[in-house]
């Protein structure tokens, strides 16, 4: 349970001033958002796969890829650091939050 209190407030801290987590505050997308299992999978320092994290989302890899598409700027920042190329797509910790509000 302390876990669980952990990364609610890590999440929390880490999109405070996110528009869209603002938008889902408080309603009950928030605590289906922060109480999803693959929550306690996720280490902040990592990268992931598209299929990995599509499993998580239970949607298949070229769903994801098709919502990561037409926001791109919105879950990497425009971080030139993330491994990304033409066909490899790597998601860290704040990418993989933000793309799951997107498809809530």
């Amino acid at each position: 349970m302390e876990q669980t209190i952990s990364i609610e407030k890590r999440i929390q801290e880490v999109l405070v001033n996110d528009p869209l987590f603002q938008v889902i505050r408080e309603t009950p997308t928030e605590q289906l958002f922060l109480s999803e299992p693959y929550l306690h999978e996720l280490i902040e320092k990592k990268y992931y796969s598209t299929p990995e994290v599509a499993s998580w989302f239970d949607v298949t890899d070229a769903q994801l890829r098709y919502y990561i598409k037409p926001f791109e700027e919105y879950p990497f920042n425009g971080q030139a650091s993330n491994p990304t190329t033409a066909t490899l797509i790597r998601l860290d910790f704040l990418a993989i939050l933000k793309l799951r509000m997107i498809l809530l």
